[in-house]
């Protein structure tokens, strides 16, 4: 920019310093200057080529009558703030004035030779540009993201992200940079600005998890900073994000993962989607060359929501962040950019071009203006796509007794059904037909017509007012100021406001009435980032005031008067669970002398072990481990809420603990004894409960009753093992099957497209035989060229038939795709548990084959083996369990081979591998033996992982006797039916497999 720079510098000081234009009148009274046409720039361009103009908005233009047309879509000009002559495109300027004289050289009673050049007559006067406090730009670094000054979008990322003043602090982006002439240096108070700057590159491994909940916001992914908080997902975490790591997180819809996943990478990589690219700077000036009238319609751009991870910029071709809010959209032709691109590059000029590709779009984009365009007051008492939204979910929700309504409303649904519901009720929300979806897609739809409204249910300007209402510490206090808040709101958002809480207060009653006697809490914290939001210059205030979201929704929620009876909300009994020998109550027991001693501290456990220790326990559970990172002392809180874990560090600071700044305990010890008997909203608003029941270390239940609830847990764990693996079997084949049939379709695809060409061709062929043919040849031809239509027709319907089915097709491919890779995780999970259980009954002496014993009783396989074993074509029981029917010590490929050589499928053998310690699996499938290595690892044993479950050969022998080994390959399409001395156990005498 430096250039550019000098450039501007240089016009600024030539127009105060030295002095005015002058020319010989000789050389102007030679050949009358011809007229010119004033043009008024419009929008920033920066010349890209030799031979172009830059134009700063306001710049006025002069260009010669007789050449108002350079090139296709651009105008040869002169700048009057420059004095440039140069090309400059037609799309970026409007016209200012009529064809006017250009100015005279002579002027009257000046015989000196030199006349002032100033404005002609029929000219507005151009005043000289004054001199303005310039700004002492230097390289901008930050971790906190920063407000561009210029298009008033966030600066964010690693290394050096733009340009900053030294002396007003104002921040640009790179390419914004070039304009801050535009933007006077007017330096503030220190306590006007809050974003910390650094004078070298921050490493991503030093963000902090509030850097991280700050950076989701300026990319619009502030639906999930609840997820990435309680997690404590750092800077250092992200880049080892995936797929998986987001599903066990909670995030498990692939729209967003790809979404929250391709923000990560641009971050990680330090991609600035602000730059332009030859490729981009080609696309963006063929657009801009393709109309040439030099006059186009100005751009109405207003801010919209599109669907996420699918809308990409007209102007630099980058994918929109985010999940709402991304960009901006014309309401007149569809073009959608960058608040960035708006005003530092070239917009193609508005016209009807992108309104196809668009109508979707543009159809929904009424439904996020403001509230007042959207009903009349005199009619109704919410918007109609509202009201009909409400209504609907009321209705499945009385006929679906078994949905927790509060759990519906934090849920995520498929972002495609919730579009095709949104577009039925914009169309016609009285009559739309809306059977088929359920109420997770109705509320999705609510929840996305309310996030999407340009300026929310309570508005923004009210934002301040409403959270310093909520910082009232007493409750009686905050209720009637925050309520005394809704009075004055705008009647449109009141009414609307009143509709939103209405409608959670009849289903509060309902979840009530079936016995779920906690309080909405839940209702209130789905809806608090959305009916309640900052401007967008401030979104960083709700990561920071997270918990005064909540005051404010939960009291407006419970204190409020909606027209609508609420319950009395009565604590719930608590399990009958003794975890603690002190007890459980706080009241009842000392603080501990040590850390050490404390029978809540646990030291050095996973997060996994963790979870599993506080699995199915009360609200108000809790343990202390120590932190990730050891060795800054800090530890980790792990605290039951709500029917799932939070985790909540403890830092460690000049000898001080605490949640947060400043740290006022003196010890670990101190901090949980206070919070045993107070409160934890203090810290958090969503964490309304006491530290009550420690988990203890030091407890030693009975073993017997233990011993026998274990085993009635791993009975079931068991159960819930062999379903989920056997509905994996099932999608996978269907999976397979899908992916072969598309692969068919596909080709069928191709192969119409090819004989649409040649007939097109043929149909070319005709007409031009029909030019030259003779009169008595012309009804053949005519008939030909009619049947030859008729075919055409024929069989574009039948491609067309045939596209619409694929696309069914792949929709289904894609969501049991997404079916499969959620049933992985849970199997993964179900065969931990299941080991889980296993180990703990081995450790008290519990045997093996008691053990085996109520596998077997759980899943059923000894009643299927004793009638699969019945159907032996000897007639005798094979022994599938018995060992030394299957299991050959002293034997390698070869011998295999002979063994298993002319049986029927399915039967098997198990081998010492060439591998040592591994062994093989030798099978005989359509005919032939094959060869599989069996993996043996810390887990288990297994084809593969994550199946590497099996604690014992034996152990996979039994679920692979009952399950094909097609899923590890296509080639064994056989279960483990028949062990290789089954009938004929006297020939040979194995030895024993390992336990």
């Amino acid at each position: 920019n430096a250039p550019h720079r000098r450039e501007i510098d240089s016009q600024l000081q030539g127009s105060d310093l030295a002095g005015p234009r002058t020319w010989h009148a000789e050389s102007a009274m030679e050949d009358p200057p011809p007229p010119v046409t004033l043009w008024e720039a419009q929008y920033a361009y920066e010349a890209r080529r030799p031979g172009e103009v830059s134009l700063l908005p306001g710049d006025l233009l002069e260009v010669p009558k007789g050449d108002q047309q350079g090139a296709p879509g651009w105008l040869l000009g002169t700048s009057r703030r420059t004095g440039q002559s140069g090309y400059f495109p037609a799309s970026f300027v409007r016209t200012a004035a009529g064809p006017v004289a250009a100015a005279r050289a002579r002027e009257e009673g000046n015989d000196s030779g030199y006349c002032e050049l100033g404005a002609s007559p029929a000219a507005p006067p151009v005043q000289a540009p004054r001199r303005r406090r310039e700004h002492r730009l230097v390289d901008l670094f930050l971790v906190t993201p920063a407000l561009c000054t210029h298009c008033r979008d966030y600066v964010w990322g690693l290394d050096c992200v733009g340009r900053r003043c030294e002396e007003c602090c104002c921040c640009f982006h790179g390419p914004c940079a070039a304009f801050s002439v535009l933007h006077p240096c007017q330096p503030a108070a220190g306590s006007d600005r809050q974003a910390v700057f650094y004078t070298h590159s921050v490493p991503l491994s030093q963000w902090t998890s509030e850097n991280v909940l700050e950076w989701l916001a300026c990319v619009n992914m502030l639906a999930y900073s609840d997820i990435f908080k309680a997690k404590e997902v750092s800077g250092s975490d992200l880049p080892s994000l995936d797929r998986e790591k987001l599903s066990n997180m909670g995030i498990k819809e692939e729209t967003s993962q790809t979404v929250l996943l391709r923000c990560i990478g641009e971050l990680c990589r330090g991609s600035n989607t602000s730059s332009c690219c030859e490729e981009e700077r080609n696309f963006l000036s063929s657009l801009l060359k393709e109309d040439g009238t030099g006059a186009q319609q100005q751009h109405q751009l207003e801010w919209q929501s599109f669907p996420p991870g699918t809308e990409q910029c007209d102007s630099c071709r980058h994918l929109l962040r985010g999940l709402a809010h991304q960009g901006l959209l014309c309401r007149d032709c569809g073009l959608v950019c960058h608040r960035g691109c708006a005003v530092t590059r070239g917009l193609p000029a508005c016209r009807a071009q992108f309104l196809r590709q668009r109508a979707a779009i543009l159809s929904l984009a009424s439904l996020s203006r403001d509230l007042t365009t959207q009903f009349s007051l005199t009619e109704q008492s919410a918007p109609s796509y509202l009201l009909r939204c409400m209504q609907e979910i009321e209705c499945l929700a009385h006929l679906n007794s078994n949905v927790d309504l509060y759990k519906a409303y934090s849920a995520p649904c498929l972002p495609d059904r919730v579009h095709e519901v949104a577009l039925k009720l914009r169309d016609d929300p009285t009559k739309a037909d809306l059977t088929g979806y359920d109420i997770h897609c109705l509320i999705g739809a609510l929840k996305k017509y309310l996030r999407e409204l340009v300026n929310p249910v309570i508005p923004v300007q009210f934002y301040d007012r409403f959270l310093e209402a909520a910082k009232h510490g007493a409750e009686e206090p905050r209720s009637v100021r925050l309520l005394q808040l809704v009075h004055q709101l705008p009647a449109h958002h009141e009414a609307t406001l009143r509709n939103v809480m209405g409608h959670l207060c009849r289903l509060s009653r309902l979840q009530h009435a079936r016995g779920h006697q906690e309080p909405p809490l839940a209702l209130a914290h789905s809806l608090c980032f959305i009916l309640l939001r900052p401007p967008w210059e401030e979104t960083l205030q709700a990561v920071r005031n997270a918990k005064l979201h909540a005051q404010v929704l939960e009291t407006l929620l419970l204190r409020g008067d909606w027209g609508e009876a609420m319950p009395d909300w009565a604590a719930p009994a608590l399990p009958p669970r003794r975890l603690s020998r002190s007890g459980g109550h706080a009241g009842d027991c000392a603080a501990p002398r040590s850390l050490q001693e404390a029978e809540w501290y646990w030291g050095d456990i996973t997060r996994e072990e963790c979870s599993d220790k506080l699995k199915d326990t009360a609200d108000g559970t809790f343990l202390v481990r120590d932190a990730l990172d050891r060795g800054s002392g800090d530890y980790t809180l792990t605290l039951r809420v709500g029917g799932s874990n939070k985790l909540i560090k403890i830092y460690h600071r000049a000898g001080k603990y605490g949640f947060s700044e400043p740290l006022t305990f003196n010890s670990v010890t101190d901090l949980i004894s206070h919070y045993r008997n107070v409160s934890l909203e203090h810290y958090n608003n969503f964490l309304n409960v006491k530290l009550l029941y420690p988990v203890s270390k030091f407890h030693d239940e009975d073993p017997d009753s233990d011993a026998e609830k274990v085993s009635q847990r791993l009975m079931e764990v068991n159960r819930e093992y062999l379903g989920k693996s056997k509905q994996f079997d099932q999608f996978h084949d269907q999976f397979n099957r899908l992916s072969q049939e598309l692969q068919i379709k596909n080709q069928a695809l191709q192969s119409f497209a090819e004989a649409e060409a040649m007939f097109i061709e043929q149909a070319d062929v005709l007409r031009h035989f029909q030019k030259e043919a003779p009169d008595h040849e012309l009804k053949g031809l005519e008939e030909n060229a009619a049947l030859l239509q008729r075919r055409l027709k024929v069989l574009r319907e039948s491609k067309n038939k045939l596209a619409d089915d694929v696309r069914g097709r792949q929709a289904f491919y894609k969501q049991l795709e997404r079916e499969i890779n959620g049933l992985k995780l849970e199997v993964a999970q179900a065969a931990k548990q299941r080991e889980k259980c296993q180990a703990w009954l081995q450790s008290k002496g519990v045997k093996k084959d008691r053990i085996n014993k109520l596998l077997q009783d759980s899943s059923g396989e000894a009643k299927e083996t004793a009638g699969r074993n019945s159907r032996d074509e000897s007639g005798e029981a094979p022994g599938l369990y018995s060992d030394s029917t299957w299991f050959v010590q002293d034997c390698d490929r070869k011998e295999a081979q002979r063994l298993l050589e002319g049986r029927r499928d399915g039967t098997f053998l198990v081998r010492p591998s060439k591998m040592p310690g591994q062994y093989a699996l030798s099978i005989v499938a359509e005919g032939k033996v094959n060869h599989c290595l069996i993996q043996k690892t810390d887990r288990g044993y297994g084809f593969a992982e994550p199946y590497n479950i099996h604690p014992t050969l034996r152990s996979l022998v039994h679920h692979y006797a009952l399950t094909s080994l097609e899923e590890h390959n296509p080639l064994l399409k056989t279960t483990m039916a028949h062990p290789v001395f089954a009938s004929s156990g006297s020939q040979q005498q194995p030895a024993q497999p390992p336990s």
